[in-house]
């Protein structure tokens, strides 16, 4: 069992990770163990599961995201084929879901959703339970304070681009 990691841990290792030229870090090296018991502002859910997780951004990430296993309870009856990601804007993207060896990842759409939002490694971002098909993301940069960025009604060239993430 690997060792419980809080973010900026996890994001110390992810940076003191020795990598060659052309190499990246796989999710499963970066990947730790949840806490055997994981509470949020001290409230458990009716399933015993967390409403929120964090992520600190490792290279890896930026082209495909892990959910923490402890939250898969959120997805009654299976996973589905896609979420919501909805950020402080009111904006929403859409990312595809996929299970591998055990986990569900964020895959298609995501890339998209990183380059939109200028997402860089050492970044915070928490996601928030808000139904079984959508999360409310907020994305901390390196200064700590929530990145802002508009949706396709007050940012037209955003809105061209990612036309078929946003809705």
């Amino acid at each position: 069992m690997k060792p419980v990691l809080s973010p900026f841990q996890r994001a110390a290792e992810c940076s003191n990770k020795k990598l060659k030229l052309g190499e990246s870090l796989s999710w499963k090296e970066t990947s730790v163990e949840p806490a055997p018991v994981c509470k949020v502002f001290g409230r458990i859910d009716e399933e015993n599961t967390p409403d929120s997780f964090c992520k600190v951004l490792c290279t890896s990430e930026l082209e495909v995201i892990s959910i923490p296993s402890r939250v898969l309870p959120w997805f009654y009856g299976g996973c589905p084929e896609s979420i919501n990601l909805k950020m402080s804007t009111a904006c929403t993207w859409i990312v595809d879901l996929k299970q591998q060896d055990g986990n569900v990842l964020m895959d298609k759409g995501w890339p998209e959703f990183v380059k939109a939002h200028d997402l860089k490694v050492g970044y915070l971002l928490t996601f928030k339970k808000l139904d079984t098909k959508s999360l409310q993301v907020l994305i901390f940069g390196y200064n700590c304070c929530e990145k802002v960025i508009w949706c396709s009604g007050y940012h037209p060239s955003l809105g061209q681009q990612y036309q078929s993430q946003l809705y």
